[in-house]
C-alpha cells in the first residue's frame, strides 16, 4: 500500500517527535537497586558441604559506563619471533628476549590461534603480547602498547603487569592488566582482529569520580587483581578487587568486588559494587562464563584465608548475585581458578594445612545450586600449588605446580574430578617451573603457556601436549592472497531497485604450487568510530588451481526492498569494506599475511541516491532509536517505494 504525500509526511513527523523524546537527559544513567532478601536458609556447613549465602546487600549499578578508545596502535618489537618444530612433550620457547618474562595469559581461536600475554620486565614493567597462526609452532615478533596518545604514552613511564586475555567466539579479543599509571582507571587492550595488529588499541575507564541517582559520591582507587571472560551472546565480564570510596558519607571499603559487564560486545558497560558487602581485602580473582556467570576471589591471606564465589546462575549480571563461600576451620584456601562449561562450574584451590599444599576441586553440576569437594593432587610429601583448568565437555584437564621439585604436571579426570589419571610432566627440563601464582595457565585441552627458568632466564614456554593430530608446519606449496586494488563496489543488474551498489567483487589467487578446495572467502564492513568489524556475507571457492585467480563477488544486500531499507540502517557510518580469505585460517600457508584487504569507502558510493539519509538514520539511532528499529525500517520502506524525485525532496525537507 502507498502513502499518500500528507500520509508520509505525518508518518516521518512522528518520528521526528519520537527522536526528540528519546534524547537523553544525561549519558550517565545511574540506579542504586538495594534489598534482596535471603531465599534459601543455609544448611550447616562443613568441607564436604560448602556453604550457599544469598545475603541482603544493597548494590550500587551505574548503567552506560563507557570506554575511551584510544587512536594510538600497538608497536612492534623486532628480533622477538621464534620458530620451532612442535611435537608431542616438546617445549618451544615463546618470548626470545633475555631477561626477565612472568604472569602469562593464553587464549586461543579456532585451535590454531593462539595469543599469548605476558609482564617483561625491562627499565619499567610492560605488557608484551604474542601470537601464534599455526598451534604454537612458530610465534610473531614482540607486540605492546606505549599507552594512549591522549594522555601523553604513560606506560612508556609507568608499569603494566599481570594481564588477563580472553577471546570471543568471533574473534575480538581483550587483556586486561594492572597499571601504577593511575590506579582509579581500568586499561585494556582491544583485539578487533587478532591476525591484523594494526587495528589493536588501547582503551581505558575512568572510576575516579562517579555519582549514583541517590546523590551519592565515590572515588575508586587501587584496582587491581583484573580478570575478564567473554560468552558466545556477546556478553563482557571485567572482575577486579578496589578501594571504593563514598566520599557523601566518608567510608572507604578496601579491595572489595568492582564488576563492568557488557552485553553487546564490549561497547557499552554496567558497573557493579556493594556497600554492604561482608568481606574486603580480596584478591587473586578468576572468571568463567557460559551458561552462568562465576567470579572466584581468594579472600585473606594465611593463617586466615578462603575463597568467595560471586555468581550469577542465568548469565545476566544484576542485583541478585549469589554467594557461595566454602568453610576453612582447620585450613586455608588459595590461589584458586574457575571454569565454567553449561551447567557445570569447577574451582581449583590450593588446600594449604601446617605449610603442605594440595589441590582440590570444588564441583557443581547445577549451576552453583549444589556444591561437592572433591581431591585433585593431594600427595602427602608433596606440595602441589597453582592449578589450572579446562573442561571440553567430555574430559577435565587440570595443570598445577609441584613446588617441592619446580616441576608442571597434567592430570586428567573422564568422570568430572572422581578419579584422576597419572600425572605427565610438562617441561621437558627438570626443575625449570617458576614457583610462584599465575606463572602457569591451560590455553585449552592440550596448550600451556608459563615462565621457565632454564638457562639462567625467566622465559615464556609453550607446549601442546596433544599426541594426535598436532598442528602441521606451515605449507610452502599453498599461497592464497587478494589481488592489490581488485576490491570493487557494483551493482546487480535488472535489480528491483535502482542506482544501488549493492555487491563487492574481489579477485582471490593461489601464488603457490599446489591445488587447494573449499576456500572461504568473507566480507565485513567497518564503521566510523567503531574497531569492530561486522560479518555481511561471505562466498566457497570451490577449487584453485596453482597459479590460478578467480573472481568472487559478495552481496552486501538483496535488491529488494525488504532487505534494503534494513541496509540502509545497518550501512550508516561505514567508512570501510574488508575482503579476508580463508578468515578461520583453517589452510595452512606459506604467507598467512596477505589474506586480507580494505577499501575505504562511503555511505553514498553504495547508495548514491540516498546519501542524504545517512546522518538523519544515525541521530535517530544515537538519540534512542534503537529500540524503535520497525518504525524506522517502515518509514524507509515507503521512500524507497515512493523514491521519486519530488517525494525525495519532501522527505529530505520533513526530516532535515
Amino acid at each position: 500500500m502507498r502513502l499518500s504525500k500528507p500520509s508520509l509526511a505525518i508518518l516521518i513527523c512522528t518520528i521526528t517527535l519520537a527522536i526528540l523524546l528519546c534524547i537523553p537527559t544525561n549519558s550517565l544513567i545511574p540506579h542504586t537497586i538495594s534489598n534482596r532478601e535471603n531465599i534459601d536458609p543455609s544448611i550447616p556447613p562443613d568441607e564436604k558441604n560448602p556453604s550457599q549465602h544469598n545475603n541482603k546487600n544493597t548494590i550500587t549499578i551505574l548503567n552506560h559506563i563507557k570506554a575511551k578508545r584510544s587512536n594510538t596502535h600497538v608497536k612492534e618489537k623486532k628480533d622477538f619471533s621464534s620458530a620451532g618444530i612442535l611435537s608431542y612433550n616438546q617445549n618451544t620457547r615463546v618470548s626470545q628476549y633475555d631477561g626477565y618474562d612472568t604472569y602469562p595469559s593464553i587464549a586461543i581461536h579456532n585451535q590454531k590461534n593462539v595469543l599469548v600475554a605476558y609482564t617483561h620486565r625491562g627499565v619499567t614493567d610492560d605488557i608484551y603480547i604474542q601470537r601464534s597462526f599455526d598451534g604454537g609452532i612458530t610465534w610473531s615478533e614482540v607486540f605492546y602498547s606505549p599507552g594512549p596518545k591522549e594522555l601523553n604514552y604513560p606506560f612508556s613511564t609507568s608499569n603494566q603487569t599481570n594481564p588477563d586475555l580472553t577471546i570471543t567466539p568471533s574473534g575480538y579479543g581483550f587483556c586486561v592488566f594492572k597499571s601504577d599509571d593511575n590506579t582509579s582507571r581500568v586499561y585494556m587492550l582491544e583485539f578487533p582482529d587478532i591476525q591484523d595488529e594494526t587495528t589493536w588499541f588501547v582503551s581505558w575507564f575512568n572510576l575516579s569520580h562517579l555519582q549514583s541517582s541517590e546523590g551519592y559520591q565515590y572515588h575508586i582507587d587501587e584496582i587491581s587483581s583484573l580478570a575478564v571472560s567473554t560468552s558466545a551472546d556477546d556478553k563482557v565480564v571485567i572482575a577486579c578487587a578496589a578501594d571504593i570510596t563514598n566520599i557523601t558519607k566518608g567510608t572507604t571499603y578496601h579491595q572489595i568486588p568492582l564488576l563492568l559487564y557488557s552485553t553487546d560486545g564490549g561497547n557499552s558497560f554496567t558497573l557493579i559494587f556493594s556497600e554492604d558487602i561482608t568481606y574486603q581485602y580480596l584478591s587473586h580473582t578468576t572468571i568463567a562464563s557460559d551458561n552462568g556467570i562465576y567470579i572466584v576471589y581468594q579472600k585473606g591471606d594465611p593463617p586466615s584465608s578462603g575463597i568467595v564465589c560471586l555468581y550469577y546462575p542465568d548469565g545476566v549480571v544484576s542485583s541478585e548475585w549469589m554467594d557461595f563461600i566454602p568453610q576453612t576451620d582447620s585450613y586455608n584456601l588459595l590461589d584458586p581458578f574457575v571454569f565454567s562449561y553449561k551447567n557445570n562450574v569447577f574451582i581449583t584451590v590450593e588446600r594449604e594445612i601446617d605449610g603442605n599444599h594440595d589441590i582440590i576441586l570444588l564441583l557443581s553440576t547445577d549451576q552453583g545450586e549444589h556444591w561437592s569437594t572433591l581431591d585433585v593432587a593431594t600427595d602427602p610429601v608433596e606440595s602441589e600449588r597453582y592449578p589450572s583448568l579446562f573442561f571440553d565437555g567430555s574430559r577435565l584437564f587440570c595443570t598445577f605446580i609441584n613446588t617441592t621439585s619446580s616441576n608442571i604436571y597434567l592430570i586428567t579426570s573422564d568422570d568430572k574430578g572422581l578419579t584422576w589419571s597419572e600425572a605427565k610432566q610438562v617441561n621437558s627440563e627438570d626443575s625449570s617451573a617458576l614457583n610462584a601464582y599465575h606463572s602457569m595457565q591451560l590455553g585449552n585441552n592440550h596448550s600451556v603457556v608459563w615462565a621457565d627458568k632454564r638457562g639462567g632466564n625467566l622465559l615464556i614456554y609453550y607446549s601442546n601436549f596433544e599426541e594426535k593430530n598436532l598442528a602441521p608446519q606451515p605449507s610452502d606449496d599453498i599461497d592464497l592472497s587478494i589481488t592489490p586494488g581488485s576490491i570493487q563496489i557494483k551493482s546487480v543488474e535488472g535489480k528491483i531497485i535502482k542506482h544501488m551498489n549493492n555487491l563487492v567483487s574481489v579477485v582471490i589467487s593461489n601464488q603457490g604450487e599446489k591445488r587447494v578446495e573449499n576456500v572461504e572467502v568473507a566480507l565485513f564492513i567497518g564503521l566510523k568510530d567503531d574497531s569492530k568489524l561486522t560479518h555481511i556475507a561471505s562466498e566457497t571457492i570451490l577449487s584453485l588451481n596453482a597459479g590460478e585467480e578467480k573472481e568472487v563477488k559478495l552481496l552486501l544486500f538483496s535488491p529488494v526492498v525488504a532487505d534494503a531499507a534494513p541496509a540502509l540502517i545497518e550501512f550508516a557510518g561505514i567508512d570501510e569494506i574488508t575482503v579476508i580469505v580463508d578468515p578461520d585460517n583453517l589452510i595452512y600457508e606459506k604467507d598467512e599475511y596477505n589474506n586480507k584487504a580494505s577499501l575505504q569507502c562511503n555511505y553514498g558510493e553504495i547508495f548514491p541516491r540516498f546519501a542524504w539519509l545517512e546522518n538523519i538514520i544515525l541521530r535517530f539511532l544515537e538519540n534512542g532509536g534503537k529500540n524503535n528499529i520497525s518504525m524506522l525500517e517502515d518509514t524507509l520502506v515507503q521512500v524507497l517505494q515512493n523514491g521519486d524525485g519530488s517525494r525525495v525532496k519532501l522527505v529530505e525537507t520533513l526530516l532535515s
